[in-house]
């Protein structure tokens, strides 16, 4: 019986170990596809980490100009939030630069120091465009031919809670325009510093700024007195490119055609 019985219990020991065995090899060859695949995304992981960065040059604190809020915070977007100041700082007690809600105290905001910000984003993502390592052939002869670059914003609503502005206020209407004006001006001035030094991109002279129009001209829109939309203009095509102010003025331009 002692006999009988150790050789049952052996006989069912072998047995489970062969069925675990086979149910191991099971889970490994089942498990082999996601193990490639596991392979494959960490490859993407480290690609994104690489990208990361050589992006995080763009992601200065300068002055507190570019937020570093979250790892997939764009370096492109400026943190508005920055830029809302107290009247009573040192670093900034002009109360010309009062916005002027009602709800906004002693608060304003810091057009100068956004301005400074935007020379220096400008001037970074140019430098990417020169130094970035793109998987595509195609994509980088369209990047240096075209040296396309984007700015966005990010706390806009943010904004006007601080300064107590209901979001369809004429007011928060008019700070927003101020804003993105402010970014397109100075967008458009260091990227004409750039081009005296670098010349123009391959592809401008098929652009509306190589025939005299910028944004403004083709929405219909007179810019605020904020900034000297005049000498900007006598920079662009007289310092930049060379362009007769008296031609440039005579041009006219066909808002359909951007459509």
């Amino acid at each position: 019986m002692n006999v009988r019985y150790l050789v049952k219990v052996t006989y069912w020991w072998v047995l489970s170990v062969w069925k675990s065995l086979v149910l191991k090899l099971s889970l490994l060859v089942l498990n082999a596809p996601l193990l490639v695949l596991n392979a494959s995304l960490l490859v993407l992981n480290a690609s994104l980490l690489v990208l990361k960065v050589s992006l995080l040059g763009l992601k200065v604190t300068v002055a507190e100009g570019i937020a570093l809020v979250a790892p997939d915070t764009s370096p492109t977007s400026i943190a508005l939030l920055r830029y809302v100041r107290e009247k009573g700082v040192l670093m900034e007690p002009h109360p010309s630069k009062l916005v002027g809600s009602t709800g906004s105290g002693n608060q304003f905001f810091d057009f100068d120091m956004l301005a400074k910000i935007i020379v220096l984003v400008i001037t970074n993502l140019n430098k990417v465009i020169d130094v970035n390592y793109y998987l595509i052939e195609n994509s980088k002869r369209s990047n240096l031919w075209h040296i396309p670059i984007g700015i966005g914003v990010q706390g806009l609503n943010d904004t006007f809670i601080l300064f107590g502005m209901a979001f369809d206020s004429p007011e928060a209407q008019q700070l927003n325009k101020e804003k993105f004006e402010t970014i397109y001006y100075h967008a458009l001035k260091t990227s004409c510093d750039l081009a005296t030094k670098e010349g123009p991109y391959e592809t401008y002279t098929s652009s509306p700024v190589s025939k005299g129009v910028l944004q403004p001209d083709m929405w219909g829109v007179t810019p605020s007195k904020r900034w000297d939309w005049g000498a900007l203009r006598e920079m662009i095509f007289g310092e930049c490119f060379g362009m007769s102010i008296y031609h440039i003025k005579h041009h006219k331009w066909n808002h359909e055609s951007m459509v």
